[in-house]
């Protein structure tokens, strides 16, 4: 399955569908353990954590059910109201930086606009010619 995209190929439907239930299943285990883990422990029940998120003890029942479908801020939404201590597995051993990492904006703003990269200046005009 998954050497379909390691050896270029585009992956076909069934294996996109596999690693879309995979990884909606790896999600659900881990919100589900570490609510398991505060509940056990006695700090949280569901109507807790529905209150928490502003929903109601329903729509919390069938959040926990089962995996579903949950939106990134659903799933962000159930790990704050879990208080769960890390928001994403191993995020904090990744060996890579962030992919969403931005500049740090507040020294790009106390000094002079930086140079554009080569290759770049002003605006063309329409014959292609810099302005």
């Amino acid at each position: 399955m998954f050497s379909e995209i390691t050896n270029g190929e585009n992956p076909s439907a069934g294996t996109l569908a596999y690693f879309e239930t995979r990884t909606m299943h790896d999600w659900y285990d881990f919100v589900i353990s570490k609510f398991l883990e505060e509940e056990r422990a006695g700090r949280l029940t569901r109507a807790q954590l529905a209150r928490r998120i502003k929903k109601s003890p329903a729509v919390m029942s069938r959040l926990l059910a089962a995996p579903s479908n949950w939106t990134l801020a659903t799933l962000s939404n159930l790990l704050i109201g879990i208080a769960a201590e890390e928001s994403v597995p191993n995020s904090r051993s990744a060996m890579r930086p962030p992919q969403n990492a931005y500049p740090d904006w507040a020294k790009m703003i106390e000094g002079p606009p930086p140079p554009p990269p080569s290759g770049l200046g002003p605006p063309r005009t329409d014959n292609g010619l810099r302005v």
